[in-house]
C-alpha cells in the first residue's frame, strides 16, 4: 500500500516547491515569509499526491493540499491580488494571520504523516489471489442499496435524513467494488453510480459533494485500475478543468434554481453566495413529488450544461466580467477570512472557548438525541455568529477546523489540537490500512470514511460525526454482507509439483 519514496526525488521536489513560492515573493516583495513557507508546502504536497496517484490512496495528502488551499494559498491570493471583496476581506494583517496558520496547517501535517507502526501480521494473502465474484456479489449489493436509499431519502423522516444520505453513496463505494471484478459493466456501473450525487446537486445547484467525490473516484480509478502514464495526467486535468467550468457558472445557475425554490416555498435566500436556509439534501427534496422532482432534475441540468456551454464559447469574452468571476472564484475558496475574522474577535472581544466546541462535537457524535436532547448539531451557526460576530440570517457557515482550533485554544493550544487532530485521523487512516493487508477491499471504504475529513471549512461537530456515524455503517454493512456473500476474498494458490 504504502510505497517509499527515493531520497533525491524528495529533495528535488523540496526545492522545486520553494523555487515556485519564491517566484511570488519575487512578485511580490512585501509578501510574509511565512506565506511563502506555505506556498512551498502546498507545492511539495501537490507534487506528492501527484506521485502516489495510482501507486497508492493519497486521501491524507488530499486533506493536506486542500487545507493549504484554503487556509494559505487563497488567503495569499486575497491579501495581494484579489482584494476587490466587500465581504470576504481578511479581517487582519498578513504576518499575524500566517503567524498562527501556517504552523498549525504544519502540525496537522506532522500529525497526518507521521510514521505509525505497521500491523506486523501482514503479507499472508500475498499468496492468495483475490477473488473477483467476491468483490462483484459485494459490489451489487452496495449499488442496489445506495440507488434505493437514493429513491426513498424523499419520502424518509427529517430525522433519518442524514443516515438515508449516507446509505446513497454506497452506491459510489458499490462501484468501486466491481473495479476489483471482472464485470464487463463496472465501467458504467462506475457512471452509473455517481448519479445520485449528479442529482442532488443539479437540484440543488450546490457542487461541493461532487467536486469531492470527483476527487476520490480520480484516487480509486487510478489506484484499482492501475492507469498508465499517460491516463494518470488527462483524468486530473478533466477533473480540474470540469471543477473549473462549473465553479464559473454555478453562482448563474443557483441564483435561477433558488429562485425557483424559493418562489414554490417561500423561503428567503441568504446574502451573496452563502447557501440558504434549506441545505442541499432539503434543496433536494423538500415534499416533491417522483414526477415533479424528476422534471426539475431535468431541467437544472439543461440549465446546467448551457451555462458550460455558454462558459467555453465566450471564455475569452468580456474581460471585466472575468475579473468579477475571478474575485468571486477565490472569495468562494478563501477559508481564510473566516479564520481571520475569529482572530479579529477573539479573545478581544469574545473570550476562547475552552474546548466546549471540541466537546460538544464529541458528544453529539457518541451520544443518541434521546439521552442528549440538546446536543449540538452540524452547521455550525450558533459558534460561527459567537466567534466571529458576524449575524448569518439564516445562511449556513463554518469556523473551519483551524479556525475552531484557535477559537478554543488560541495560537500555541490551537496548534497542539491541530497536531493531535491529525495524529487521530493518521490513527485510523493506518487502522484501516492495516486492516487491508489482509483484505484490500477496506481501502476501498477509505472516500467513504473520510468523506468529511478532507473538507477545510468544515467544523469539528460535522466532521466527528460524519467519521463515527460512517464507521458505524461501514461496520453495519460488513457484518450483513458477511451472512449474504459466503466467498472469501481471496483462493488459494495450489502449488502443486509432480
Amino acid at each position: 500500500m504504502e510505497y517509499g519514496e527515493n531520497t533525491i526525488v524528495s529533495v528535488t521536489r523540496f526545492f522545486t516547491s520553494m523555487g515556485l513560492a519564491l517566484v511570488f515573493k519575487i512578485i511580490k516583495p512585501e509578501m510574509a515569509d511565512l506565506s511563502v513557507v506555505g506556498m512551498g508546502l502546498f507545492f511539495y504536497y501537490g507534487q506528492s499526491f501527484y506521485y502516489k496517484l495510482g501507486r497508492t490512496i493519497p486521501i491524507r495528502e488530499l486533506i493536506i493540499i486542500i487545507a493549504l488551499l484554503q487556509w494559505v494559498v487563497a488567503p495569499v491570493l486575497s491579501y495581494h491580488f484579489f482584494k476587490a471583496s466587500e465581504f470576504y476581506f481578511m479581517s487582519i494583517d498578513e504576518n499575524r494571520y500566517m503567524n498562527f496558520v501556517v504552523p498549525a496547517t504544519a502540525a496537522l501535517i506532522l500529525g497526518l504523516l507521521i510514521p505509525l507502526r505497521r500491523n506486523q501480521q501482514e503479507e499472508e494473502h500475498y499468496e492468495q489471489e483475490e477473488n473477483p465474484d467476491y468483490f462483484f456479489k459485494r459490489g451489487r449489493i452496495l449499488l442496489i442499496l445506495g440507488f434505493t436509499a437514493f429513491i426513498l431519502s424523499p419520502f424518509a423522516p427529517r430525522s433519518l435524513n442524514y443516515f438515508f444520505l449516507l446509505l446513497s453513496h454506497t452506491s459510489i463505494i458499490g462501484s468501486f467494488y466491481l473495479l476489483k471484478s471482472n464485470s464487463k459493466f463496472k465501467y458504467p456501473m462506475l457512471l452509473l453510480a455517481f448519479a445520485p450525487v449528479l442529482i442532488g446537486a443539479a437540484n440543488s445547484a450546490i457542487f461541493h459533494e461532487v467536486f469531492i467525490w470527483g476527487g476520490f473516484l480520480l484516487i480509486m480509478f487510478t489506484y484499482l485500475n492501475k492507469s498508465s502514464i499517460i491516463a494518470k495526467p488527462i483524468l486530473l486535468a478533466s477533473l480540474s478543468v470540469s471543477i473549473f467550468i462549473i465553479n464559473a457558472v454555478k453562482r448563474e445557475l443557483r441564483e435561477t434554481v433558488w429562485a425557483d425554490d424559493d418562489a414554490q416555498t417561500g423561503q428567503i435566500q441568504g446574502p451573496g453566495e452563502m447557501q440558504g436556509p434549506m441545505g442541499p439534501a432539503e434543496r433536494q427534496n423538500h415534499g416533491e413529488t417522483g414526477t415533479s422532482q424528476s422534471s426539475k432534475t431535468s431541467k437544472n441540468a439543461g440549465k446546467l450544461f448551457g451555462l458550460m456551454g455558454n462558459q467555453i464559447s465566450s471564455s475569452d469574452k468580456k474581460s471585466d466580467q472575468g475579473d468579477d468571476k475571478n474575485q468571486g472564484f477565490i472569495d468562494r475558496l478563501n477559508q481564510g477570512w473566516i479564520i481571520a475574522r475569529i482572530m479579529y474577535v477573539v479573545p478581544q472581544y469574545q473570550q476562547f472557548g475552552e474546548g466546549e466546541t471540541i466537546l460538544d462535537g464529541i458528544k453529539a457524535a457518541l451520544l443518541p438525541r434521546i439521552l442528549a436532547p440538546d446536543k449540538a448539531v452540524s452547521g455550525g451557526t450558533k459558534y460561527f455568529e459567537k466567534y466571529t460576530g458576524m449575524p448569518l440570517n439564516g445562511a449556513s457557515m463554518n469556523l473551519g477546523i483551524v479556525g475552531e482550533a484557535y477559537a478554543n485554544f488560541g495560537e500555541f493550544k490551537g496548534m497542539l489540537f491541530m497536531l493531535i487532530y491529525g495524529l487521530f485521523f493518521n490513527l485510523m487512516y493506518m487502522q484501516l490500512v492495516n486492516r487491508s493487508r489482509k483484505n484490500e477491499e477496506y481501502l476501498v471504504w477509505l472516500p467513504f470514511v473520510f468523506f468529511y475529513v478532507i473538507k477545510a471549512e468544515e467544523d469539528f461537530t460535522s466532521i466527528f460525526n460524519q467519521f463515527v456515524k460512517s464507521i458505524l455503517v461501514m461496520a453495519m454493512l460488513f457484518y450483513l454482507m458477511k451472512r449474504m456473500v459466503k466467498e472469501e476474498p481471496f483462493i488459494e494458490i495450489q502449488n502443486e509439483e509432480n
